[in-house]
């Protein structure tokens, strides 16, 4: 009973004192506000982030350990990355596993000039498969500087393709143009093989065929696939390759009218192109492979490499254009008429008592495709001047006429001058005298402006 009482007192004057206006609660000491910047300042200069070293040695998830590994190696020096100034100055790989995709690495530096030195995981690489899918799984393919044009590498085709030599087929070899490649068993993992790779990798029975250098690989012991479908193999065009090593001599091209270089390709072509090794290879025309294209003043045909030592062993055959030939404007500083004895009595016939003056409208009513095969037509060639005749050619499988050399010399054959047509331009008579200009218009199916070659008539 007693201590029911006590409680009571107690509880009662705990509600007095709460009531009693005289207790007041003590000031307590102010404290200093947080400096808003400090947040940042603090963030700035902590050990930075696994996420801020992945951005500073440029470290990505399609990367394997190995190929981190060398970013880290290589990179050091002030980078600003995520806000923040971070300067690496040393850093060592502690473990890592290629196969997890998976490094430790314990890394120096300052962050924003203050001091770390922390040890850090990179994890989610790309994981690199076993020796035996590093093998069964193996590719390879041209790197991208040269996938395009794999045939323009200075690859030891020739040595493998005619000579049968593979010695120089190696990984390493190989290696300075096209990745190995190979991936875990789902696919879903990418893996390039390193340089430590390569080091562990021989290949054997290297062939060319169906377009293909193809292998069978083996790695760090194991052998890969060695059916013809499922090895590893490079795209490779044999005709493009040997097509390389002809080049067209553009210097004496250039010297040509295209037109008869084409009736006369089989003695022209020789002479238009340079073959490399030329003591090895010989490039043939092939038969009835030829065309031209007047619009661009070039020719098509097909040629056939081979050997000088097996002629009969074609390497390869590709379409090959000679291009670059003289525009036929440039008869309008080469093309010359003269008058003959015939000539001369056939206008004196008809103009010889003629006013003079201006007598184009005379003139026009002779037939010019008749009376310009009485002169006598040249075309001027470096100091010479050759002398054209009246012959038969053919245009769209029709015979037409055909102004050409009299000169026998393949070297002149270019010119041929097929169903040209010609206007007087203008025609002026002044005693014995008839002074022409005849113009060029339309030969070879092409149009022609200016060319205009003077013609003096002895009446």
């Amino acid at each position: 009973m007693k201590k029911i009482v006590f409680v009571a007192a107690m509880f009662a004057l705990v509600s007095a004192c709460s009531k009693d206006d005289s207790i007041v609660d003590l000031p307590t000491t102010p404290t200093e506000k947080p400096d808003a910047g400090s947040d940042e300042k603090e963030s700035a200069t902590i050990p930075p982030t696994t996420e801020d070293l992945k951005a500073y040695f440029k470290i990505t998830t399609d990367q394997t350990a190995a190929q981190a590994t060398q970013f880290i190696a290589t990179t050091t020096g002030k980078q600003t990355v995520n806000g923040k100034v971070v300067d690496v100055t040393k850093s060592n790989v502690l473990t890592r596993n290629d196969e997890e995709g998976k490094l430790t690495v314990m890394i120096e530096g300052t962050i924003s000039g203050k001091a770390f030195s922390k040890e850090y995981s990179f994890e989610e690489l790309v994981k690199k498969p076993g020796s035996y899918h590093m093998a069964s799984r193996a590719q390879i393919k041209w790197k991208s500087p040269f996938s395009n044009a794999p045939e323009a590498t200075p690859i030891a085709f020739d040595e493998l393709y005619r000579l049968n030599n593979t010695d120089k087929f190696t990984a390493q070899y190989l290696s300075q143009w096209a990745e190995f490649y190979s991936s875990t068993p789902d696919g879903n993992n990418s893996y390039t093989y390193t340089d430590e790779d390569i080091a562990k990798t021989q290949l054997s029975d290297v062939k060319y065929s169906d377009g293909k250098i193809s292998f069978i690989l083996t790695y760090n012991g194991v052998k890969g696939n060695a059916s013809t479908k499922e090895r590893p193999a490079l795209s490779f065009d044999k005709n493009e390759y040997y097509k390389r090593k002809v080049t067209l001599n553009t210097e004496n091209i250039k010297q040509f009218y295209m037109q008869g270089v084409y009736e006369n390709l089989e003695s022209f072509y020789g002479n238009a192109i340079r073959i490399e090794d030329s003591g090895t290879f010989i490039a043939e025309l092939v038969p009835d492979s030829k065309h031209f294209d007047r619009n661009s003043n070039a020719i098509s045909c097909q040629l056939s490499m081979s050997t000088y030592q097996n002629s009969n062993d074609e390497l390869a055959r590709f379409e090959y254009r000679f291009e670059g030939f003289k525009p036929l404007s440039d008869l309008k500083e080469e093309w010359l008429l003269a008058t003959t004895i015939d000539l001369n009595e056939y206008m004196k016939k008809r103009l010889g008592n003629v006013s003079d003056g201006n007598v184009l409208t005379e003139i026009n009513k002779l037939p010019i495709a008749y009376w310009i095969k009485m002169a006598q037509m040249a075309v001027r060639r470096n100091d010479s001047l050759l002398k054209l005749y009246v012959g038969k050619g053919e245009q769209n499988n029709t015979e037409v006429e055909a102004w050409m050399p009299e000169s026998r010399r393949v070297i002149h054959s270019d010119i041929l001058l097929l169903a040209p047509y010609f206007e007087v331009v203008s025609a002026r008579k002044s005693g014995n005298r008839l002074y022409l200009q005849v113009a060029m218009t339309n030969v070879n199916e092409v149009s022609l402006t200016d060319v205009v070659a003077p013609l003096e008539v002895i009446l």
